[in-house]
Protein backbone atom coordinates (compact mmCIF):
# COMPACT_ATOMS: atom_id res chain seq x y z
CA UNK A 1 0.00 0.00 0.00
CA UNK A 2 1.43 3.82 -0.72
CA UNK A 3 1.22 6.20 2.00
CA UNK A 4 1.08 9.83 1.26
CA UNK A 5 2.68 13.03 3.44
CA UNK A 6 -0.10 15.78 3.25
CA UNK A 7 0.93 19.19 3.47
CA UNK A 8 -2.30 21.98 3.52
CA UNK A 9 -0.48 25.46 3.65
CA UNK A 10 -1.37 28.92 2.80
CA UNK A 11 -0.90 29.71 -0.86
CA UNK A 12 2.86 29.95 -0.11
CA UNK A 13 2.81 26.48 -0.80
CA UNK A 14 1.00 26.61 -3.89
CA UNK A 15 3.85 29.09 -4.89
CA UNK A 16 6.40 26.71 -3.68
CA UNK A 17 5.16 23.87 -5.47
CA UNK A 18 4.91 26.04 -9.13
CA UNK A 19 8.23 27.74 -8.48
CA UNK A 20 10.22 23.91 -8.80
CA UNK A 21 7.24 22.27 -11.10
CA UNK A 22 8.09 21.40 -15.11
CA UNK A 23 5.89 23.84 -17.02
CA UNK A 24 5.56 26.32 -13.74
CA UNK A 25 5.70 29.58 -15.48
CA UNK A 26 2.47 27.83 -17.35
CA UNK A 27 1.20 26.86 -14.26
CA UNK A 28 1.67 30.44 -12.57
CA UNK A 29 -0.10 31.89 -15.43
CA UNK A 30 -3.23 29.94 -14.87
CA UNK A 31 -3.08 30.42 -11.10
CA UNK A 32 -2.67 34.41 -11.24
CA UNK A 33 -4.94 34.23 -14.38
CA UNK A 34 -8.05 32.67 -12.42
CA UNK A 35 -7.48 35.17 -9.72
CA UNK A 36 -7.52 37.67 -11.68
CA UNK A 37 -10.48 36.80 -13.85
CA UNK A 38 -12.42 36.87 -10.78
CA UNK A 39 -11.17 40.04 -9.45
CA UNK A 40 -11.80 41.77 -12.74
CA UNK A 41 -14.94 40.37 -14.09
CA UNK A 42 -16.41 37.82 -11.57
CA UNK A 43 -15.90 34.94 -13.16
CA UNK A 44 -14.95 32.12 -11.22
CA UNK A 45 -12.20 29.51 -12.66
CA UNK A 46 -11.77 26.19 -12.22
CA UNK A 47 -8.77 24.56 -13.67
CA UNK A 48 -7.91 21.07 -14.10
CA UNK A 49 -4.12 19.92 -15.68
CA UNK A 50 -3.68 16.29 -16.33
CA UNK A 51 -0.57 14.77 -17.59
CA UNK A 52 -0.69 10.86 -18.57
CA UNK A 53 2.00 8.77 -19.43
CA UNK A 54 1.73 4.88 -19.85
CA UNK A 55 3.89 1.32 -21.08
CA UNK A 56 2.35 -1.69 -21.96
CA UNK A 57 4.10 -4.98 -22.45
CA UNK A 58 3.13 -8.06 -23.74
CA UNK A 59 5.09 -11.21 -23.74
CA UNK A 60 4.03 -14.68 -25.65
CA UNK A 61 5.81 -18.06 -24.14
CA UNK A 62 8.59 -16.45 -23.31
CA UNK A 63 9.29 -13.90 -26.03
CA UNK A 64 8.38 -9.99 -26.29
CA UNK A 65 5.59 -9.80 -28.58
CA UNK A 66 4.90 -6.03 -28.31
CA UNK A 67 5.64 -2.76 -26.41
CA UNK A 68 3.79 0.46 -26.15
CA UNK A 69 3.85 3.48 -24.60
CA UNK A 70 2.21 7.03 -24.50
CA UNK A 71 2.42 10.38 -22.88
CA UNK A 72 -0.30 12.63 -23.12
CA UNK A 73 -0.85 16.32 -21.38
CA UNK A 74 -4.22 18.41 -21.54
CA UNK A 75 -5.92 21.38 -19.40
CA UNK A 76 -9.69 21.75 -19.19
CA UNK A 77 -10.99 24.88 -17.64
CA UNK A 78 -14.39 24.93 -16.33
CA UNK A 79 -15.48 28.92 -15.87
CA UNK A 80 -19.14 30.25 -13.84
CA UNK A 81 -20.45 34.16 -13.34
CA UNK A 82 -22.17 35.15 -10.27
CA UNK A 83 -25.44 33.53 -11.27
CA UNK A 84 -24.01 29.60 -12.23
CA UNK A 85 -24.36 30.17 -16.07
CA UNK A 86 -21.28 27.94 -17.11
CA UNK A 87 -18.54 27.30 -20.26
CA UNK A 88 -16.22 24.79 -20.43
CA UNK A 89 -12.92 24.06 -22.66
CA UNK A 90 -10.27 22.21 -23.02
CA UNK A 91 -7.54 21.76 -24.61
CA UNK A 92 -5.03 18.23 -25.45
CA UNK A 93 -1.74 21.40 -26.25
CA UNK A 94 -0.58 21.79 -22.72
CA UNK A 95 1.85 23.45 -22.09
CA UNK A 96 1.42 25.41 -25.14
CA UNK A 97 -1.84 27.60 -24.70
CA UNK A 98 -3.22 31.01 -24.62
CA UNK A 99 -4.78 31.24 -21.75
CA UNK A 100 -6.28 35.22 -22.43
CA UNK A 101 -7.68 33.67 -25.39
CA UNK A 102 -9.00 30.92 -23.45
CA UNK A 103 -10.67 33.88 -20.68
CA UNK A 104 -12.09 35.33 -23.42
CA UNK A 105 -13.68 32.63 -25.22
CA UNK A 106 -15.17 31.06 -21.93
CA UNK A 107 -16.76 34.57 -21.69
CA UNK A 108 -18.06 34.48 -24.35
CA UNK A 109 -19.51 31.18 -24.09
CA UNK A 110 -20.89 32.31 -20.57
CA UNK A 111 -23.03 35.04 -21.88
CA UNK A 112 -24.33 32.98 -24.25
CA UNK A 113 -25.46 30.38 -21.81
CA UNK A 114 -26.61 32.78 -19.81
CA UNK A 115 -29.54 33.56 -22.68
CA UNK A 116 -30.84 30.20 -21.48
CA UNK A 117 -33.02 28.76 -18.92
CA UNK A 118 -30.63 25.95 -17.55
CA UNK A 119 -29.74 24.56 -14.60
CA UNK A 120 -27.38 26.75 -12.46
CA UNK A 121 -24.44 26.17 -10.36
CA UNK A 122 -23.87 28.84 -7.58
CA UNK A 123 -22.70 25.69 -5.20
CA UNK A 124 -19.07 26.64 -6.38
CA UNK A 125 -19.05 29.56 -4.57
CA UNK A 126 -19.58 27.90 -1.07
CA UNK A 127 -16.40 26.12 -1.27
CA UNK A 128 -13.88 26.36 1.24
CA UNK A 129 -10.35 27.42 -0.31
CA UNK A 130 -7.68 24.75 0.32
CA UNK A 131 -3.88 24.22 -0.31
CA UNK A 132 -3.29 20.63 -0.85
CA UNK A 133 -0.31 19.02 -2.32
CA UNK A 134 -0.09 15.31 -1.71
CA UNK A 135 3.40 14.08 -2.54
CA UNK A 136 3.03 10.65 -2.87
CA UNK A 137 5.60 8.08 -1.65
CA UNK A 138 5.45 4.46 -3.09
CA UNK A 139 8.16 1.05 -2.66
CA UNK A 140 8.15 0.91 -6.21
CA UNK A 141 7.72 4.13 -7.80
CA UNK A 142 7.39 4.44 -11.95
CA UNK A 143 10.89 6.22 -12.38
CA UNK A 144 12.64 3.22 -10.50
CA UNK A 145 12.14 0.47 -13.53
CA UNK A 146 13.81 1.22 -16.96
CA UNK A 147 12.10 -0.38 -19.87
CA UNK A 148 14.44 -3.56 -19.49
CA UNK A 149 13.83 -3.78 -15.95
CA UNK A 150 9.72 -3.73 -16.99
CA UNK A 151 10.30 -5.98 -19.72
CA UNK A 152 12.52 -8.59 -17.33
CA UNK A 153 9.56 -8.73 -14.88
CA UNK A 154 6.79 -9.43 -17.29
CA UNK A 155 9.15 -12.35 -18.87
CA UNK A 156 9.85 -13.96 -15.18
CA UNK A 157 5.96 -13.71 -14.24
CA UNK A 158 5.31 -15.36 -17.79
CA UNK A 159 7.91 -17.78 -17.17
CA UNK A 160 6.40 -19.11 -13.80
CA UNK A 161 3.02 -19.65 -15.35
CA UNK A 162 4.86 -21.83 -18.85
CA UNK A 163 6.35 -23.49 -16.13
CA UNK A 164 2.74 -25.46 -15.13
CA UNK A 165 2.77 -27.24 -18.50
CA UNK A 166 4.95 -26.26 -21.42
CA UNK A 167 4.15 -28.80 -23.83
CA UNK A 168 0.02 -28.32 -23.02
CA UNK A 169 -0.25 -24.65 -22.42
CA UNK A 170 0.37 -21.26 -24.08
CA UNK A 171 0.79 -18.10 -21.77
CA UNK A 172 0.16 -14.48 -22.76
CA UNK A 173 1.42 -11.84 -20.10
CA UNK A 174 0.40 -8.38 -20.59
CA UNK A 175 1.92 -5.65 -18.06
CA UNK A 176 0.56 -2.07 -18.13
CA UNK A 177 1.46 0.89 -16.11
CA UNK A 178 -0.22 4.35 -16.14
CA UNK A 179 0.56 7.26 -14.21
CA UNK A 180 -2.23 10.32 -13.90
CA UNK A 181 -0.33 14.25 -12.07
CA UNK A 182 -3.64 16.11 -11.68
CA UNK A 183 -3.20 19.93 -10.94
CA UNK A 184 -6.01 21.73 -9.59
CA UNK A 185 -6.70 25.36 -9.85
CA UNK A 186 -9.38 27.44 -8.42
CA UNK A 187 -10.07 31.11 -8.63
CA UNK A 188 -10.53 31.12 -4.63
CA UNK A 189 -6.99 30.20 -4.03
CA UNK A 190 -7.21 26.52 -4.24
CA UNK A 191 -3.87 24.49 -5.26
CA UNK A 192 -4.51 20.75 -5.19
CA UNK A 193 -1.71 18.46 -6.84
CA UNK A 194 -1.43 14.73 -6.51
CA UNK A 195 -0.98 11.52 -8.38
CA UNK A 196 -2.52 8.63 -9.24
CA UNK A 197 -0.05 5.73 -10.34
CA UNK A 198 -2.02 1.99 -11.52
CA UNK A 199 -0.31 -0.98 -12.68
CA UNK A 200 -1.88 -4.24 -13.71
CA UNK A 201 -0.23 -7.77 -14.79
CA UNK A 202 -2.30 -10.43 -16.57
CA UNK A 203 -1.73 -13.68 -17.51
CA UNK A 204 -4.16 -15.84 -20.42
CA UNK A 205 -3.86 -19.50 -21.07
CA UNK A 206 -4.51 -21.52 -23.98
CA UNK A 207 -4.92 -25.14 -24.06
CA UNK A 208 -2.54 -26.78 -27.20
CA UNK A 209 -3.10 -29.56 -29.47
CA UNK A 210 -0.64 -31.58 -30.45
CA UNK A 211 2.11 -28.79 -29.27
CA UNK A 212 0.34 -25.78 -31.41
CA UNK A 213 -2.32 -23.35 -29.54
CA UNK A 214 -5.75 -24.63 -30.70
CA UNK A 215 -7.90 -22.02 -32.42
Amino acid sequence: MAHSKKTATASGGAVKFIETAPDGSVIKTIYDGAASLYKKDKIYLVARIQKKKTVNVTVINGELSDITSSSRRGAGFHAFDEKGASAFISTNTFPDINFDGIAASLKNLIGASAAYDIKRNTDIFSLEPQVNIVNNEYPHPYEKYSLNDIIAKVKAANKKTCEIDRQKLSVTTSCSIAVDDFIIIRSDGTFSAFAIPRAALSSSITAKENGQTAS
